[in-house]
């Protein structure tokens, strides 16, 4: 649990900062996330190569459809590793989910103030931007918080 919170913590901070998150920084989280994999009794390295393969898979391609920038894919490598397929798919439907209301948030947002000055907003400036990797560790938190719950319902409820 340590490992995430630190990683969620440290990976918030560069995105704040600077809009990225550091390569060498999501390279640590995937080591560590490695390392954890050899002690770990629900999953081992199989799972772990499995669980970032499909983390890999779905942040790669929302990259490419620039609905997240590549730090933010790179972040949701880590959190496959960490949490597992299973539970990654639930912290990835959460991310999206969450990450597209506070978009609507946004754009009603602007559209209200562009109202209120009377200005129209740029084709440059249409484009709601904002520090993708809070919303990414919202939902991871809430994920590992709730994890047995969020995997019960899923899993055995929705599949059965």
């Amino acid at each position: 649990g340590y490992v995430l919170l630190i990683f969620l913590f440290v990976a918030v901070i560069q995105d704040i900062k600077s809009r990225k998150i550091k390569n060498w920084w999501n390279l640590t989280g995937l080591c560590a996330a490695f390392v954890l994999s050899f002690f770990r009794k629900d999953f081992g390295i199989t799972e772990f190569f499995l669980s970032v393969l499909v983390a890999f898979a779905l942040s790669f391609a929302c990259w490419k459809l620039r609905a997240f920038q590549a730090g933010d894919a790179k972040m949701l490598c880590v959190l496959g590793g960490l949490f597992g397929w299973r539970l990654f798919l639930c912290d990835f439907a959460l991310t999206i989910l969450l990450g597209g209301a506070v978009g609507i948030v946004l754009l009603i947002y602007r559209g209200l103030r562009s109202c209120r000055s009377g200005k129209e907003v740029q084709e440059k400036e249409n484009r709601v931007s904002f520090p993708f990797s809070v919303v990414i560790a919202v939902s991871s938190a809430v994920t590992f918080f709730w994890k047995a719950r969020l995997e019960v319902y899923v899993f055995e409820e929705l599949f059965k």
